[in-house]
């Protein structure tokens, strides 16, 4: 019997030990591993992304040439608030898309609940880095040139 428990413990140091070499040859002993949680991110397109890197922040979204929908402001913050890509719209689900602007100019409040074309890239996530952003409608055939944030 004393065989048998001296065996397995052999085989239980062997095993730690192996794992613990594995995890050195991986670079893992030197600093602290990083496991993302398994969440998706829904993107204005369909698809999704998901958690990557040291700070498990999500990944870009694709990029498209430009967006529309209504523009919305809360609290010092701007999304674009479109029709969710394969939602039920007759339920008036909508898809709320971050926008970050470099620089916020005073035309911006004149683009707050109207329908807008906005362009740029995704910075991460799903938060759009705007670079133009325009009115999709003119009202009363008044030109309106495009704002540079």
């Amino acid at each position: 019997m004393k065989g048998l428990f001296l065996l397995i413990f052999v085989f239980l140091v062997v095993a730690a030990g192996g794992l613990f070499l594995d995890m050195l040859k991986q670079g893992g002993g030197g600093g602290p591993r990083v496991a993302c949680t398994l969440e998706a991110l829904l993107c204005p397109d369909g698809s999704s992304v998901g958690r990557v890197g040291p700070l498990c922040e999500f990944s870009p979204c694709q990029n498209q040439e430009y967006f529309s929908g209504r523009l919305s402001s809360q609290g010092g913050e701007f999304s674009l608030i479109t029709p969710m890509p394969f939602g039920d719209s007759l339920n008036g689900t909508s898809y709320s898309l971050p926008l970050k602007f470099s620089h916020i100019s005073s035309a911006l409040s004149d683009f707050i609940g109207k329908e807008v074309l906005v362009r740029g890239d995704f910075s991460f996530g799903n938060t759009l880095q705007v670079s133009e952003i325009e009115l999709l409608q003119t009202i009363e055939s008044e030109e309106v040139e495009p704002v540079q944030p």
